[in-house]
């Protein structure tokens, strides 16, 4: 993204409205995470951290 872009006062919003999953997460879904690392399948899974944000941290 370009310097003049980020001038803009609606960039960020405009970012996130092409976003396919900006919509703010539900509940579950960040309890499906949590029940992930609770469980044996996550066993391999040290240090790590696990963003339940819809892809928006990769922004």
């Amino acid at each position: 993204m370009g310097a003049a872009a980020r001038r803009s006062p609606s960039w960020l919003r405009d970012l996130f409205a092409r976003s396919a999953r900006s919509a703010s997460k539900a509940p579950d879904e960040v309890a499906q995470a949590v029940l992930f690392l609770a469980s044996d399948r996550a066993a391999n899974v040290h240090g790590s951290i696990l963003s339940v944000d819809g892809g928006a941290s990769a922004l």
